[in-house]
């Protein structure tokens, strides 16, 4: 199918030179965003939940050692000097920002999408 749509997608750039080649690219594609699986599977019930409660627990258990630098999770906090500068200078590297100035990323807006407790971005 993939093989199909980028010949559809060759024979639409040959057979028109005024056809938006966005426009040709999305119709090429169009056959493999439509009939998956997952397309036609039901939607939970509004009151079903994704909650793992095993997952809940175990962290639960460890939520008042979690921010205790000396604690189980110490290697977390030690490192975080060393991936704070190693983030800092990268960061004003590809944006062109002094990584001596008081805000190096003043202006910047930042969102963590990581998957972790916290311990860095706070």
């Amino acid at each position: 199918m993939f093989l199909r749509s980028l010949y559809r997608l060759q024979n639409l750039s040959r057979s028109s030179s005024n056809i938006n080649p966005k426009h040709a690219v999305l119709a090429a594609f169009q056959p493999l965003l439509h009939n998956r699986p997952y397309a036609n599977t039901p939607h939970p019930a509004a009151s079903a939940s994704s909650v793992n409660r095993a997952e809940l627990a175990k962290f639960a258990a460890i939520a008042d050692s979690w921010w205790d630098v000396e604690g189980p999770f110490k290697p977390l906090h030690v490192m975080n000097p060393t991936r704070l500068a190693f983030l800092r200078s990268t960061l004003c590297r590809h944006f062109g920002k002094d990584p001596f100035s008081a805000k190096p990323f003043e202006g910047l807006k930042f969102v963590d999408v990581g998957c972790g407790g916290g311990i860095l971005s706070e």
